[in-house]
């Protein structure tokens, strides 16, 4: 009876706390229903077979955490990129661009694939999504061009550990909010569209340039 018992138990240890997910793409309350599921087994041979159908849950969830880790890390290197562009056409014009189609004639940059579009399982999960929504994820990463005079600092600041709400977009969309003068800050949409987070830490992934020192 005893091993029976630990033989029940094992499977609750083994997969929840291995592949908890904790990124945009999986829910961090979706992952230990496995308990639930253990707790109806009857028998061993039964556990075994439900012990086989979590785990791959578990490998499935841990999968689209690491693509969703993989696609982030690419947008953001996109945005860098992005903002050096926008310092670029701010120093050649002395202005910021009214939309990056602006920048794209001035300094001709290579359009990048949405990196969020490149792996077959976030690929087919985005298009279910769209099924249900006016928000359509483009085959190429969506780079959006706003000004705001509110900019700041201090704004930006606030915008790291409080967002707004509007700030919602289609997976791999990089948004450019300027201040007119010599602000801008680049938040990028992750898979979710909402802002990607900075790794293990509970804030917005920011790109801030201050270009007020360079035309003093």
């Amino acid at each position: 009876m005893p091993t029976q018992a630990r033989n029940i138990a094992r499977p609750q240890r083994g997969g929840c706390e291995r592949y908890r997910p904790v990124g945009n793409a999986i829910k961090k309350n979706s992952a230990c229903f496995c308990a639930i599921t253990v707790s109806m087994c009857i028998s061993p041979l039964d556990c075994r077979g439900q012990d086989n159908a979590v785990q791959q849950l578990m490998i499935l969830q841990y999968r689209a955490e690491q693509a969703v880790s993989t696609a982030d890390d690419a947008l953001v290197q996109t945005a860098l990129k992005v903002a050096d562009a926008v310092v670029a056409f701010k120093r050649k014009t002395n202005r910021f661009p009214a939309s990056w189609n602006e920048v794209a004639v001035l300094f001709p940059i290579r359009p990048t694939r949405n990196p969020y579009l490149q792996d077959d399982m976030l690929r087919t999960q985005l298009s279910t999504q769209q099924a249900n929504t006016n928000d359509r994820v483009n085959e190429l990463v969506d780079i959006r061009v706003f000004s705001d005079v509110a900019v700041s600092p201090a704004s930006i600041e606030h915008f790291r550990r409080f967002p707004p709400k509007d700030w919602k977009f289609p997976a791999g969309t990089i948004t450019i909010i300027h201040n007119t003068e010599n602000q801008f800050v680049i938040w990028c949409a992750g898979f979710d569209g909402l802002p990607i987070r900075e790794k293990g830490k509970d804030r917005i992934l920011l790109i801030a340039r201050d270009l007020s020192q360079q035309y003093q």
